[in-house]
């Protein structure tokens, strides 16, 4: 009887050590839509380099997963993600059931990784560049295996702006929740800005989407830039453009 269960203990043990020992190449090789050009650790600590998510470029990853965290349920551990001169951390609060869970997500991103990202993703551009620094701050982030957007709830704030190189007083402010699986976003504007903005944003469970956002000069504006608003359609202090988009996702 004891010889049995010494031989079950190994078994388990070996089991264990073999799972803890996973390459994480080997998960990345058989993840849909994801690839990277150098992936070393293993599944539960490691760092990815030159990693494409749904064809997105993300410069390098790096990870650390207890496996004693999630038998209790708690946080499982951690990420740090670097995109050109930009990087953000966050802790990995679950990954159940096909979902990823992420809280506590702060960092700094600069504009232009951003649009980068988003030029990628679905190919936007911008009628004047645009520069500056993205503090992101988020409560939680939920997405599903299919890459679908779950839930989300924070902050991100664009500070230190420049609009076609000129510099534009002010900070603006993106208020993202989730009301009843519906991830909802205010645009404002703040200290003493430049320019008014003022809009919102949803995107549905099916991946429907609509953005609007209404942007105008303040009372007192640098003639600079009210040279390079015209560009834009914004000719006098009295009139405004009107940002309004609207799609489906396909995940």
């Amino acid at each position: 009887m004891k010889t049995k269960l010494i031989i079950f203990l190994v078994i388990i043990l070996a089991g264990v050590f073999a799972i803890v020992q996973l390459p994480a190449d080997l998960i990345f090789n058989h993840a849909t839509g994801i690839s990277s050009k150098h992936v070393q650790g293993t599944l539960w600590q490691g760092k990815a380099k030159g990693l494409k998510v749904n064809n997105v470029s993300l410069d390098e990853v790096d990870w650390q997963i207890t496996p004693a965290s999630m038998a209790s349920f708690g946080s499982v551990g951690k990420v740090d993600i670097k995109i050109g001169d930009s990087s953000l951390k966050a802790n990995i609060a679950s990954v159940f059931s096909g979902r990823i869970e992420l809280s506590d997500i702060r960092g700094n991103l600069k504009v232009y990784d951003l649009l980068e990202i988003m030029r990628q993703y679905n190919n936007l551009t911008m009628p004047l560049s645009l520069d500056g620094a993205v503090m992101v701050d988020f409560k939680d982030i939920a997405v599903q295996d299919n890459k679908q957007l779950k839930s989300a709830n924070g902050t991100i704030e664009l500070a230190d702006v420049k609009l076609g190189g000129q510099k534009v007083r002010g900070d603006y402010v993106v208020h993202i929740n989730t009301v009843k699986e519906n991830v909802l976003a205010k645009f404002v504007s703040t200290n003493d800005a430049e320019l008014d903005l003022n809009g919102n944003a949803s995107l549905k469970p099916d991946g429907s989407y609509k953005i609007y956002s209404k942007v105008s000069p303040a009372a007192e504006v640098s003639d600079t830039l009210r040279f390079l608003l015209k560009f834009i359609g914004i000719n006098d202090k009295n009139s405004y453009r009107v940002f309004a988009h609207q799609g489906k996702i396909k995940y």
